[in-house]
């Protein structure tokens, strides 16, 4: 925020706000021209030209009223400030930087000047520099409000929300009715999830400034974290009352539609967001989400592309825009470099797409991650894989596993679904079928647990876990149940155990399981893989193997809408929640389900013998 305390004239000279009341800036900036014809040097006359100019918006007038100035006085820190306010003002960064430090120069003890330096250095990404600025302009003024709430601003953009706090709550002490003090607070508690100590400093803002557009699209979010998803929606709608363009809140209105599962209205809301700014990042992938969602696939995947320009996903782009392969250019006798990016589950559904650039006559490099190494060397036309971090040697041209679908023109009716495409290497399940034994019930592979969707602008997910505690009435059927959770939830198993668990036994094997090639060669054992939404239900079905996938109802893009059924994997059942956070309805269907494929297993198994495989 810019320090605006200079700026103020005399009561013997026009002031912007009686002119702009009146809409007749022309006649002061007339009035003032008069007064400079008969004193053309006088500099008090010329600062107060100068800051009229600047109240008014007419910048480039304050950049000749300024020059004439500083051509007068060269002393004046005044005169240097003001210029940097007008050329910050119009976006010439660089030299706004250069006067503010001019005036501090004339003028150390300057906190304006350094303040509104730090808001420049913020603007063109200088963020330590900035911050540093800031610290300067609270040291010399340390009752300055304004510098509280620029540092604190910054330390919450840093992702420290907890220090940030204290320098709002500083700002606050300071000055009271901080509608902006108090917002930035309220952000800050939503970023530390204290979502109700967040709504009581919106609505603090809120009252300080009723039309504060900001505050109601922030507290929207907050709303919508707590699963007050209509009060949400009113707030968004309230921001845009205020301010009809206002992206961000057509954006987040967007994203509570499509959790809701009112995907048409989000698609409507996301169209507002591209209307308003083309340009608009996260409006444009979300709106390139629930084009795949709703199958409209070539519309999707060619917003998808607007990924590269979040935060989020700039890592992702491990080799720059150059030399990317469209689908168009030829790969005869050409190398490309396919790269992975995003989760375990991304790379194993679209490695699908390797072999079919092998088809077209391409050499492939596969880069991936360790762990998917071995496993990926299964795939057909042998592709060189190169684990993530080494050295990549020359190539034609690269392309992103994520972005092979547009290249290939996928559509519903064209999707490469043949399986299985990966294979578990045959030693490795000669070795686990040897350590799991042999199989006398339906055996059943299960993952209860994956990671959090991305949070988008600030909103909170559950993510696609579900605790296994829900599957304890599981154990009253007569199968053979193998863990195959990794990560920190394989650690309920132990938790539930030692509280007298009564659920089905769970044969584990984490500790044995090194990289994908190790779970593959497991999963051939199994009979079924249920799973919720992870890496491992893509793996299953990239083997061909039933898998049953627990889904939530804000579904991934990828399981489409209303289908039981995935055109990814042939062998793939969804379960799907009827409504947000409703595992207990999936699990009875599943339940269901499989106590019906435990007596087909078993009347199999009794006609023809226990060596039957069981079909899923």
């Amino acid at each position: 925020m810019i320090q605006n305390s200079i700026l103020k004239g005399t009561n013997l000279m026009p002031r912007a706000s009686d002119f702009k009341k009146t809409g007749m800036i022309s006649l002061g900036i007339k009035i003032y021209e008069k007064i400079l014809d008969i004193q053309p040097r006088n500099i008090d006359v010329l600062r107060q030209f100068a800051i009229f100019s600047i109240e008014t918006e007419n910048y480039n007038l304050a950049l000749e009223i300024l020059a004439r100035a500083s051509s007068i006085d060269r002393r004046s820190a005044t005169i240097f400030y003001l210029l940097g306010c007008a050329q910050h003002a119009l976006g010439q960064h660089k030299r706004a930087i250069l006067s503010y430090k001019r005036a501090i120069f004339i003028k150390p003890d300057f906190s304006d000047a350094f303040n509104n330096c730090g808001v420049v250095l913020e603007n063109i990404g200088k963020i330590d520099l900035a911050l540093d600025s800031y610290r300067r302009a609270f040291i010399l003024h340390s009752e300055s409000a304004l510098a509280c709430c620029n540092i604190a601003n910054i330390l919450l953009n840093c992702d420290d929300p907890l220090l940030a706090n204290a320098w709002y709550d500083r700002a606050i002490k300071l000055k009271a009715d901080y509608p902006e003090a108090h917002r930035g607070q309220a952000d800050a508690f939503s970023a530390m999830k204290m979502y109700e100590f967040a709504l009581d400093s919106y609505d603090t803002a809120i009252a300080l400034w009723p039309n504060y557009a900001e505050a109601y699209c922030n507290r929207g979010i907050a709303l919508n974290n707590l699963k007050e998803h209509d009060a949400a929606i009113k707030s968004f709608d309230k921001a845009i009352e205020i301010r009809p363009l206002y992206a961000d809140a057509w954006c987040n209105k967007g994203v509570i539609l499509g959790a809701l599962g009112r995907y048409q209205e989000a698609l409507t809301a996301y169209d507002r967001v591209k209307e308003i700014d083309p340009a608009h990042t996260e409006g444009n992938f979300n709106r390139a989400l629930c084009h795949l969602l709703l199958g409209k696939l070539e519309e999707g995947w060619r917003g998808y592309e607007a990924r590269w320009s979040l935060p989020r996903f700039s890592g992702a782009r491990k080799f720059g825009v150059g030399r990317k392969w469209t689908g168009k250019e030829s790969l005869h006798r050409k190398t490309i470099l396919v790269y992975e990016e995003q989760g375990f589950g991304d790379t194993i559904q679209f490695c699908r797409y390797v072999p079919l650039l092998l088809d077209r006559g391409a050499r492939v490099i596969f880069q991936v991650r360790k762990s998917l190494v071995r496993l990926m060397e299964s795939l057909d036309g042998a592709p060189t894989i190169l684990t993530a971090g080494n050295d990549v040697p020359h190539f034609d041209w690269q392309i992103s596993t994520m972005s092979l679908p547009e290249a290939f023109g996928t559509v519903l009716e064209n999707i490469p679904s043949q399986t299985p495409y990966l294979h578990a290497n045959y030693r490795d399940q000669l070795e686990w079928a040897s350590r799991i034994g042999s199989k006398a019930k339906l055996r059943v592979g299960l993952v209860w647990a994956g990671s959090p969707p991305p949070a988008a602008s600030g909103f909170s997910g559950d993510g696609k876990s579900i605790s296994l505690s829900c599957f304890e009435p599981f154990g009253a059927l007569a199968c053979e149940f193998v863990s195959l959770q990794k990560g920190d939830a394989e650690d309920e198993i132990r938790l539930l155990e030692s509280q007298g668990w009564q659920g089905p036994r769970l044969i584990n094997f984490a500790d044995a399981i090194s990289d994908f090639a190790d779970t593959a060669a497991l999963i051939m054992q199994l009979d079924l893989v249920i799973s919720v939404d992870t890496g491992v239900a893509h793996l299953a079905g990239s083997l061909g193997k039933p898998v049953w996938l627990l889904n939530r109802f804000d579904t991934c893009w990828r399981w489409f809408l209303e289908r039981h059924d995935s055109p990814w994997y042939p062998s793939m059942r969804l379960f799907r929640q009827s409504t947000a956070g409703d595992w207990a309805g999936v699990l009875s269907q599943v339940y269901a389900e499989l106590r019906i494929l435990h007596r087909l297993a078993t009347a199999q198994s009794d006609f023809f013998g226990d060596d039957v495989e069981t079909i899923g």
